[in-house]
């Protein structure tokens, strides 16, 4: 008879995202991942299999967690400038996240994605550029711009990558802020 987990697999998740966010995957083993979850190496190999399974799972877990504060940022009725403007930064309110996107670092620091890998990366920027198009679209009549919605939807999303990149390398919030507003300025028909 096989022996039960004695650990919950979505706090595990949890930790272990954090762990590869803050350290990377290269430089993470299975031994990180166990002190920092108190779960044993040799559970961690029979509940994932290896370091790339586990890191899959984790990083679909960030996926998740950053659609839920996609749709969160986008149902609360609000300004869709300022929507906009959360969608460009994502910036998590729970501070032991490290900074940046855990997907674009990820990114940054491998040469080759594997397929599986380029899926979950191409589903959270799919979802991204959604929530781009939809907020955009309530604002057509503002737009300073020739393009689609959808042209406008991907250029931002580039703008989104390139602000998580300064925040994971300790960007200035001065900094960060002025590119978001220039952006929306860029967009926005002067009245």
């Amino acid at each position: 008879m096989p022996r039960q987990r004695q650990f919950d697999e979505e706090q595990l998740l949890e930790q272990a995202m954090i762990t590869f966010w803050s350290t990377s995957f290269e430089q993470t083993s299975i031994r990180d991942i166990a002190s920092d979850t108190g779960v044993q190496a040799q559970s961690l190999y029979n509940t994932f299999g290896n370091k790339e399974n586990l890191y899959l799972k984790a990083l679909a877990h960030y996926v998740n967690m950053a659609g839920n504060e996609i749709e969160r940022i986008i149902s609360v009725p609000s300004d869709p400038w300022q929507q906009l403007s959360s969608l460009l930064t994502l910036n998590w309110s729970v501070v032991t996240y490290p900074k940046g996107c855990m997907v674009v670092n990820a990114i940054g620091e491998q040469h080759q994605a594997t397929s599986d890998e380029e899926a979950v990366y191409n589903s959270l920027f799919n979802h991204l550029i959604e929530a781009f198009k939809q907020v955009l679209s309530q604002l057509t009549p503002q737009l300073n711009t020739q393009q689609s919605v959808s042209q406008l939807a991907e250029m931002l999303l580039v703008v989104h990558n390139g602000l998580q990149v300064d925040l994971a390398n300790g960007g200035q919030e001065r900094r960060i802020e002025t590119t978001v507003n220039t952006t929306l300025k860029l967009l926005k028909r002067e009245e």
